[in-house]
């Protein structure tokens, strides 16, 4: 629903004017001009009143929109009388939009309009206007339930606009497209064609379209249970018009998604920062029904924050503007959440009362729209009905004509005395069928509400059996959990045997420590170590993902380290980032597929004879304190692995000579980007790098220990997001060159 308000309001931005855009010159245009140009000028003053005035207000019957309806029927009639084309045909979409934004708008009469737009345009040759009727006509069609109509219109549109090579037009009817397919359920061709969308509005430069269909695309990620991506497609939406002030009816709606998926993800704090501004702009706009979502929105978060006083509060005031502007969805949505919120208060008889009147009112809506459907199917068969009329009335008007051509000016009044016998006698047989046809039609409407009282009992009885099936499924699905555990058990199992352990670092560095917390069982964070009797080689790396995905992409890693380094030996940091990213991306098929994993890594090559720790880093850097300096070796902004696998990919590789006494870290980027503290932020590379260096002097253990007790506190009840890997160690230059036996003498 959310996708298909963002592609009406896209749709319904004809420019009609030629004249300024001040109400007062507008009334100016139209009383000193005549003919063609006062059509015009009526048209634009029409558009001006739409265009102007919130469609929110408008449906509720504002004044203003009666007012420019009544000028674009003035311009029809005046357009018509001068058999000005153009004029009849920007009149007729004017008074169709208008039918369109009434609170109960009448297909037949928009739809109507439309087709008599689009007649007039194509014998105009008016090709942008032709794309847009098609599309609205698309809209109206969707909305009677009419899907086949709705896609023969709108890919008519879409074929035009390429034809055109007009991307803004690819866009909007591309987005309809969209619509259509999310009402059908159908989500990969909807998030296909949303993507179609994106992109020429990208090209366009209309930066709001581009917004929009963000929204749109992000929506069906919503619909699909993909919240992360969902979230991000509403953020970037967001930034986009935050800087544009004149669409603040768009942002809030954005506003709401955000804070919607915020909450679907757990991140309430940071939900309310997004939901509190949308629910001042819905009360600075006076819009009731966003005020009430988007307090409901609030009160939910409130609950799930255990807050239940607040949240029961905005709850209550959700509840009584949606009794007083009667909307039973968000009435519905509201008992649902009172319901809850007292369930987990304890307060079981509130929460039992409430659950029964959300129960009610769905039926109720239930009811309604089976109502609402019935009515379609007869708005369809009117409109229908009146086609054929038409194009039947059209088709006796060509035969009469060509009777009077062939008969002649000599029997012209014994034609008119016959016809007029005919006709009467056509008349009295249509009024005969007409009867006919509305006596079928009562017996039809009798049986059709008999089926819907059936199907109604039909349904109650397939819910009962729904809920079985949900019983079964539910514990299959806890079956197949405990599966799915033990198999990632076992891959950590499999993970903890290939990868090096923990003594085998402390065995090569005296000194040193692996802060290494997994999100989840398995980790994409790996470490690697190599010792040979001249070098020492150190790789710390972060998978693409976390959880299976990024174990497996450890794994891979792991796997070509050994093939790089223990069987081709090499030992040139730079090389051995070149070659690895060569082989993943040969893994991946990356130069024939959008696979796109990789992973930031740094090495660290120590030469034991030279006294040298030669470093690369891609994304990832390295910290070292010497003689009670710091420094920080940035690595460099490429990963290994990746789509873009034939553009250039320079490292650089950096050499530190160890001539004293020296503390290095290598890390990876989940203990910075770990949210926490009072405001729920993240903690930072520049607070990390300064955590490292304060206690860099302690011995290894016990920076270990800070580290371990400082991410606790910060964490507090917050989640952790990313793998965790901290690599330390301190390299005196007087024990490098000697094994690890003359090592315990010299100490002895």
């Amino acid at each position: 629903m959310k996708q298909y308000l963002f592609v009406v309001l896209m749709l319904f931005q004809v420019n009609l004017s030629v004249f300024s855009q001040t109400l007062s010159e507008l009334r100016d245009a139209v009383q000193q001009n005549q003919g063609a140009k006062k059509v015009d000028a009526l048209n634009a003053l029409s558009e001006y009143y739409r265009e102007n005035y919130d469609v929110s207000i408008a449906l509720r019957g504002n004044a203003a929109m009666f007012t420019g309806l009544q000028e674009a029927k003035e311009a029809l009639k005046l357009a018509s009388a001068l058999k000005y084309v153009q004029g009849e045909g920007h009149s007729h979409h004017n008074i169709g939009r208008y039918y369109y934004y009434k609170a109960q708008k009448n297909p037949v009469f928009v739809i109507e309009h439309y087709q008599n737009a689009l007649e007039k345009y194509l014998q105009s040759n008016e090709s942008d206007n032709i794309i847009q009727v098609k599309n609205e006509l698309s809209l109206m069609y969707a909305d009677l339930g009419d899907y086949n109509k709705a896609l023969s219109y709108v890919l008519e549109a879409i074929k035009d606009a390429e034809k055109n090579q007009n991307n803004l037009r690819i866009g909007e009817t591309a987005n309809t497209i969209s619509s259509i397919y999310e009402k059908l359920g159908n989500y990969p061709k909807a998030r296909s064609y949303a993507q179609i969308a994106l992109e020429k509005d990208s090209v366009s430069g209309d930066s709001v379209a581009f917004a929009m269909s963000l929204n749109n695309l992000g929506a069906i990620y919503q619909e699909e249970k993909q919240y992360s991506i969902a979230l991000n497609m509403y953020l970037e939406a967001h930034r986009i018009l935050t800087t544009n002030e004149e669409n603040s009816e768009l942002l809030r709606y954005i506003q709401s998604g955000i804070g919607e998926m915020l909450i679907e993800q757990g991140e309430y704090n940071n939900a309310l920062e997004y939901l509190f501004p949308a629910l001042k702009s819905e009360k600075e706009a006076q819009d009731e029904e966003g005020i009430a979502i988007n307090s409901i929105l609030i009160g939910r978060t409130y609950m799930f924050k255990k807050d239940y006083a607040r949240g029961l509060s905005y709850l209550e005031k959700a509840r009584q503007i949606a009794i007083d502007i009667g909307s039973n969805e968000i009435i519905n949505k509201v008992y649902k959440n009172l319901a809850d919120i007292y369930e987990k208060t304890g307060n079981y008889t509130e929460a039992l009362k409430y659950e029964r009147e959300h129960l009610a009112i769905k039926d109720s809506i239930y009811k309604m729209t089976n109502i609402k459907h019935l009515s379609n199917i007869q708005s369809q068969y009117e409109l229908d009905k009146k086609q054929r009329e038409i194009a039947l009335l059209t088709k006796e008007q060509e035969q009469e004509r060509r009777e009077k051509w062939f008969m002649g000016i000599a029997i012209l009044l014994i034609f008119i005395v016959l016809l007029f016998i005919v006709n009467m006698y056509v008349s009295k047989k249509r009024s005969s069928e007409k009867l006919e046809v509305q006596k079928k039609q009562i017996l039809e409407q009798n049986e059709q509400l008999m089926n819907v009282n059936q199907d109604a009992n039909a349904q109650k009885r397939e819910i009962e059996e729904q809920s079985r099936e949900l019983n079964l499924i539910n514990k299959k699905l806890k079956e197949t959990y405990t599966h799915l555990k033990s198999s990632v058990n076992y891959a950590k199992r499999i993970q903890e045997a290939v990868l090096p352990p923990v003594e085998q670092v402390t065995k090569t560095f005296d000194d040193s420590f692996v802060f290494y917390e997994p999100r989840d069982i398995v980790s994409g964070d790996f470490y690697w170590l190599s010792e040979t009797d001249d070098k020492i080689i150190l790789v710390v790396a972060d998978s693409t993902g976390h959880g299976v995905p990024g174990g497996f992409m450890s794994m891979l890693g792991d796997a070509y380290l050994n093939q790089i380094i223990r069987f081709q030996n090499i030992n040139s940091p730079i090389l051995i980032l070149e070659l690895l990213h060569h082989y993943i991306s040969l893994a991946l098929n990356q130069g024939r597929t959008e696979n796109s994993d990789g992973m930031d890594l740094t090495i660290s090559v120590i030469d034991k004879k030279e006294k040298v720790l030669s470093f690369a880093g891609a994304k990832n850097p390295l910290v070292y304190v010497q003689d009670g300096k710091v420094h920080h070796i940035r690595g460099n902004k490429i990963a290994v692995g990746g789509m873009k696998n034939n553009e250039s990919r320079l490292f650089v590789e950096h050499q530190i000579k160890i001539t004293s006494t020296t503390e290095f870290y290598t890390y990876t980027d989940g203990y910075q980007d770990q949210f926490g503290g009072a405001k729920g932020r993240k903690f930072m590379s520049k607070n990390f790098r300064d955590l490292l260096v304060s206690k860099s002097a302690k011995p290894m253990s016990e920076q270990v220990k800070n580290l371990e007790e400082t991410l606790k506190e910060w964490m507090g009840d917050k989640k952790q997001i990313d793998d965790i890997l901290v690599v330390g160690f301190r390299i005196n230059p007087d024990d490098l060159g000697l094994k690890k036996s003359d090592q315990s003498l010299l100490k002895v």
